[in-house]
């Protein structure tokens, strides 16, 4: 279950959230990045691009292995929302993964990232928003891996 501030801020990202607050769900990606996606050059943004198409792939087939007519959303990166009409805010993966799995944030550059135990900042967070509940969700990654 999405922590109550996030939850409530969703539908600003993603507007096909609206009236499901309540029943949101999150599933945290966390893919290991081959160099600090931190730094700004070349080689880091073809990773994050590699990474988010990685991601993108895995998150459309979690949403396609869900039943038909429930929410499933998740934003490219950016924050807009890739499957449904973007909102007036973008989506704030930091943010979730921070509130969710309580991952400490730090401050580069003006810029908050997570900072994971093992991996540090070499990593791509990606977060699929849903309203299924928890069983299927589990139902849904067992299926995928």
């Amino acid at each position: 279950m999405l922590p109550s501030t996030i939850g409530l801020f969703v539908p600003h990202a993603f507007p096909g959230a609206k009236g499901r607050e309540r029943r949101l769900r999150v599933v945290c990606t966390i893919q290991p990045a081959r160099f600090d996606i931190m730094l700004i050059n070349e080689a880091t943004e073809a990773e994050r691009c590699r990474l988010f198409r990685e991601y993108a792939s895995y998150a459309d087939a979690f949403a396609a292995a869900l039943p038909p007519g429930r929410f499933c959303e998740y934003g490219d990166l950016d924050g807009v929302a890739c499957r449904a009409p973007q909102g007036p805010s973008s989506f704030n993966e930091v943010e979730v993964v921070a509130a969710v799995i309580g991952y400490h944030r730090i401050q580069i550059g003006g810029v908050s990232i997570v900072d994971h135990p093992t991996l540090s900042t070499s990593i791509y967070l990606g977060s699929i928003v849903t309203d299924v509940a928890d069983d299927e969700i589990c139902s849904v990654l067992s299926v995928l891996g």
